[in-house]
């Protein structure tokens, strides 16, 4: 008998409980499902807990970077980069500098 005469023989609570392990795999298989999967086993604790610990780690680490008063962006060319090159071909790099900083090195 085939693999697929077999799985339109069985009852549909096997089937829902297939479907369930596809859907738990699934969320195992995501980077948040692995690092909770990870808390859990490997650290031993509860389920609510890893759950917890992945919203802290998302809110403190994924937030909007903000600037403070003084700080201001930049945007610089690599030192690596050659010559020659257009601007926009050229490997860039975001800096944040407080503004005192900026006033020391090129005074009004």
């Amino acid at each position: 008998m085939s693999p697929q005469a077999v799985k339109f023989k069985k009852k549909p609570e096997e089937k829902m409980e297939l479907r369930k392990t596809e859907i738990n795999r699934r969320e195992i298989k995501s980077s948040e499902g692995e690092f909770i999967w990870e808390l859990k086993h490997s650290y031993e604790l509860s389920p609510k807990l890893s759950e917890q610990i992945l919203i802290t780690a998302k809110e403190s680490l994924l937030r909007e970077y903000q600037l403070k008063e003084g700080q201001i962006e930049v945007t610089v060319i690599g030192i690596e980069e050659r010559s020659g090159k257009l601007i926009e071909k050229m490997e860039k790099k975001k800096n944040n500098l407080f503004s005192s900083l900026i006033l020391s090195i090129y005074p009004a």
